[in-house]
């Protein structure tokens, strides 16, 4: 069970598994803010899941905030500030 995309963040609170827990979980999901990161254990799942059907809401902001870093006009500027700091050092030199 993976949930990463951003999109799903904004709309739906996350239990991810991972054996790892390594990769894109750890810069998508906060373990106990976003979501709940679990092992593929079949009760751990269902006990993820049914904490955070308790108090969905307490997962909502956290997660549309989290989401929110990794929107497309957010990842745009950076760019474009990476870009500007660049071209401004070459210029230096």
């Amino acid at each position: 069970m993976r949930i990463l995309a951003s999109r799903l963040l904004k709309q739906w609170r996350v239990v991810s598994r991972s054996g790892t827990k390594e990769g894109g979980y750890l810069e998508t999901v906060i373990d106990g803010h976003t979501g709940i990161l679990v092992s593929p254990d079949i009760d751990e799942i269902v006990q993820a899941v049914n904490k955070i059907s308790e108090n969905p809401e307490q997962y909502k902001e956290a997660c549309e905030a989290q989401a929110s870093r990794f929107d497309y006009l957010v990842f745009k500027d950076k760019i474009n500030q990476l870009v500007e700091c660049v071209n401004t050092k070459r210029r230096k030199t």
